[in-house]
């Protein structure tokens, strides 16, 4: 807890400062003028953090550090720090009964890691590899299940010369007239891609548990839709750069029973110096409210001084997962500097001077950072780009 940390800290260097300093009656002061400072700000930071959140405590706790601090001083929010970041770090807790389990010899889990940089084309290749092939759950039941096993050698998901031959299937007509129609810049319903399947022209990142976005069918609902269940989405056909003004419009479903707090589907739209390495970016996250109530959604900004930079917050109306199909449409207008987010066609963020009336994107991206149960996926389909 921050309230018992930052105290603990300060009497820590408190001390340092007293031991390091005895005799010099100067330098105590000097040191201690600084440190009370410091610790005046954290616990300022603190206190308006705790009544800033107080209302939306039901939230999953995201953070934009892999290791926060106590250091507050250096940031105005706990969860968001300067706003400029583009990921979030979910904050989870360990069930008080998961430390007595651990005391004995039985493992209550199992480990498997490794790092990688989305920027290297090695490093990608190696993490697909071990998500797409690894057998996690053999390694599981090998722990926990060994009866599943028992006289099974180890295998990799798939033979490492399997080769899956491309399928493509003909344009639906909203397809074919969205390539003939001049105004449109990029148009994608998944039509192309046989359903059961990854997304054809995309690359399709496997979730941690080695699940991939495949195209489907919605019952009772036309066309085709990639579900998206604990992973990403990068359109690889996408004509770069974008236009200087355009409008960004796409389409999401989520299942009945979607789970409350489960994570939110991220859109990003990002000017990269280098794949990965984003400099700029708009960044809309969304996901639905429970029992008819509300969704919840950010707008997710990062632009030159001067211009539009953080977060803001505002419902997904009548987005909610007490329906068989709750479907929404986010659309996203760039003219000039002003920068406009609409969901379903009302207005819901506005930037009269959102950024530089001459930038250009040149990534999108659709993520989805875990999925934990049956209902937490989200369908996206009918995205366009038309060039205003």
């Amino acid at each position: 807890m921050l309230e018992t940390a930052i105290p603990n800290a300060y009497q820590k260097e408190k001390e340092s400062i007293y031991e390091k300093n005895k005799g010099d009656q100067k330098g105590i002061d000097y040191f201690m003028k600084y440190l009370d400072e410091k610790n005046i700000k954290r616990m300022v930071c603190l206190k308006n953090n705790k009544e800033k959140y107080k209302d939306r405590l039901s939230e999953t706790a995201e953070t934009f550090a892999a290791q926060p601090d106590i250091m507050l001083e250096n940031y105005p929010d706990v969860f968001e720090g300067s706003g400029g970041s583009a990921h979030k770090y979910p904050v989870y807790t360990i069930a008080p009964g998961m430390y007595e389990l651990c005391k004995k010899d039985k493992p209550q889990w199992i480990l498997i890691s490794w790092t990688w940089s989305p920027s290297s084309p090695k490093d990608k290749y190696m993490h697909e590899s071990i998500v797409g092939n690894f057998n996690f759950d053999y390694v599981y039941n090998f722990f926990f299940d060994p009866e599943k096993v028992k006289g099974i050698a180890y295998k990799p998901k798939h033979s490492p010369t399997e080769k899956e031959s491309i399928v493509i299937v003909e344009k639906s007509e909203t397809g074919k007239k969205a390539a003939l129609d001049k105004s449109t810049y990029f148009f994608e319903d998944f039509s192309t891609t046989p359903i059961g399947k990854k997304p054809v022209g995309w690359y399709a990142k496997a979730s941690g548990a080695g699940v991939q976005p495949v195209v489907t069918t919605i019952d009772g609902i036309s066309g085709n839709w990639a579900r998206i269940e604990g992973n990403t989405l990068i359109p690889n056909g996408l004509n770069k750069p974008l236009p200087t003004d355009f409008t960004l419009t796409y389409d999401v479903i989520v299942p009945e029973n979607f789970t409350w707090g489960a994570k939110g589907l991220v859109f990003i739209l990002a000017k990269e110096k280098t794949e990965g390495m984003r400099e700029a970016f708009v960044r809309v996250k969304l996901r639905p409210g429970s029992g008819g109530g509300n969704g919840q959604g950010e707008l997710e900004t990062l632009f030159p001084t001067g211009y539009a930079n953080g977060t803001k917050y505002y419902d997904v109306k009548e987005f909610s997962n007490n329906k068989k199909i709750n479907r929404t449409q986010v659309s996203i207008k760039k003219k000039g500097e002003s920068l406009q987010l609409f969901i379903d066609g009302g207005l819901v963020v506005e930037h009269i001077k959102g950024m530089p009336a001459d930038m250009v994107f040149n990534a999108l991206s659709f993520d989805m950072a875990n999925s934990d149960g049956e209902t937490e996926k989200y369908f996206i389909s009918n995205i366009k780009i038309t060039r205003d």
